[in-house]
């Protein structure tokens, strides 16, 4: 006969086999994040200034055979002169677009036949000229950027095709409602400051561009003095400064007097206001709704940052986006932000939706009590815990290590940034949070631009002065 097996001697291999999953699981988690972490301690970066005067920044990693560079200038279109908004994007994308010894032409070509790719973007604070290549073709890849940056030709046909093809695609943004809304919102909430105008300017202003704006521009702002170099991926640094001297020493010098005023953080007015841009097409409504923000050099950078992380950073998670997307089903995307430049910043909540008016209620409903009642430490604990397992996958990538270096130069973050980003986040009290949020939102003094099929008399907003 066989003997029996109680249930609970059936059970205890089961038990242990659990509990020696659980603690492999936690092994493998310590591990990973204690390697998380000194990588984080060590990475390769630095920060070299040349004999002739230029700033380099340097990410070294030897995974793949490739580089990524970037000239960066503070010459954005919060530089733009009155009457030329665009110039700062027409200058850059012109750099490119042709040298004294190189055509258009050539240029794409010599950068297409070795598979490497050569970019631009001008926001409001700077604009850059990017080159991704193999580790092999650097010397090809740093010929052509001291061509574009020292020899512009900026001929007169490559400026007018350019000003066409700029005014085309302003043009075209007009169909797109979301780009509408974002303009409208802009030029508003930032009133005569340089950030109230698109980097790419208007079909106005940017044909009234001419060649001699672009030479006074480009003389006053592409120094040495007014921009400095990114490069990440596999090289040999001292041989990358080297050569970075040889080919880049002639440039000139010369720091332009820059005066630009700082955007305080303050109720848009002593009430709320509306502004609506009515599309009878649309089948739902663009909402934008915020006030001015803070810079990313803000010392409360962090507490602003994880404030909105719990209020509005996620569609899914945040409490906006449980409030208008999971809760209501009234649209597929809800979130806030704080958008940070160097001379100031704003808070926006954005959705589209088919039923305006409940979505925007419970936006500032949310927002209302962020400021009343504040953060919990649950929902502080979360998001601590996104922002520290998130981190490290932020800048994987090599372009993302070009973003990182860039950022950290742009707003003086300090080398250590990366090191350090755990420890800022860690220290932060639920008493930082709720500070924050009754310093820097404002549920009664805001702007709101809704881009509607929906007449002005069907949107029921307590207490708003319509301004159109």
């Amino acid at each position: 006969m066989k003997n029996k097996i109680s249930k609970t001697q059936m059970q205890k291999p089961k038990n242990t086999f659990a509990k020696n999953r659980v603690f492999k699981y936690l092994i493998c988690v310590f591990y990973f994040w204690f390697l998380i972490f000194n990588i984080a301690s060590a990475l390769p970066i630095s920060r070299d200034s040349l004999d002739f005067g230029l700033k380099v920044l340097t990410y070294q990693t030897d995974r793949l055979p490739l580089i990524e560079m970037r000239w960066v200038t503070y010459a954005g279109s919060a530089y733009d002169p009155i009457g030329k908004e665009g110039l700062a994007n027409i200058t850059n994308k012109l750099l490119t677009r042709g040298t004294k010894t190189r055509s258009a032409l050539k240029i794409t070509a010599e950068i297409e036949f070795v598979g490497a790719s050569l970019s631009d973007a001008t926001g409001y604070d700077y604009s850059t000229i990017h080159m991704r290549f193999l580790k092999k073709d650097f010397d090809l890849a740093l010929n052509v950027l001291s061509d574009i940056l020292l020899n512009p030709e900026f001929s007169e046909s490559e400026l007018s095709r350019l000003k066409m093809q700029t005014i085309g695609d302003i043009r075209q943004s007009y169909d797109y409602p979301d780009d509408v809304g974002w303009k409208k919102y802009t030029e508003l909430i930032f009133n005569n400051h340089p950030y109230s105008h698109s980097p790419s300017g208007d079909t106005l202003s940017v044909s009234k561009i001419t060649r001699k704006d672009i030479v006074k521009f480009y003389n006053k702002y592409f120094t040495v003095d007014n921009g400095f170099l990114v490069v990440a991926g596999d090289f040999d640094k001292q041989e990358l400064l080297n050569k970075i001297e040889t080919k880049l020493s002639s440039m000139r010098r010369g720091k332009p007097d820059i005066q630009i005023s700082q955007i305080a953080s303050a109720p848009y007015s002593d009430k709320p206001k509306g502004y609506i841009i009515n599309q009878p097409d649309l089948n739902q409504s663009y909402i934008f709704i915020g006030h001015t923000g803070v810079a990313e050099t803000s010392a409360d950078y962090f507490p602003t940052r994880v404030m909105n992380f719990i209020l509005g950073g996620s569609a899914l998670t945040s409490r906006i986006g449980n409030g208008v997307r999971e809760s209501e089903g009234l649209a597929y995307d809800a979130r806030s932000g704080f958008y940070r430049w160097l001379y100031g910043g704003t808070f926006v909540a954005t959705t589209q939706t088919s039923d305006p008016n409940k979505a925007i209620n419970i936006i500032l409903n949310e927002i209302k009590k962020m400021t009343e009642t504040g953060a919990t430490q649950k929902e502080l604990k979360d998001a601590k815990t996104f922002y520290i397992g998130n981190f490290p996958f932020n800048y994987d990538a090599t372009r993302e290590k070009v973003d990182l270096l860039q950022n950290i130069e742009i707003y003086h973050k300090g080398l250590d940034y990366p090191e350090k980003f755990n420890g800022y986040i860690e220290k932060l009290t639920v008493n930082d949070i709720n500070q924050a949020a009754k310093k820097y939102l404002f549920p009664n003094n805001y702007l709101l631009v809704i881009v509607t099929n929906v007449a002005k008399d069907s949107l029921q907003v307590q207490w708003i002065e319509w301004m159109n």
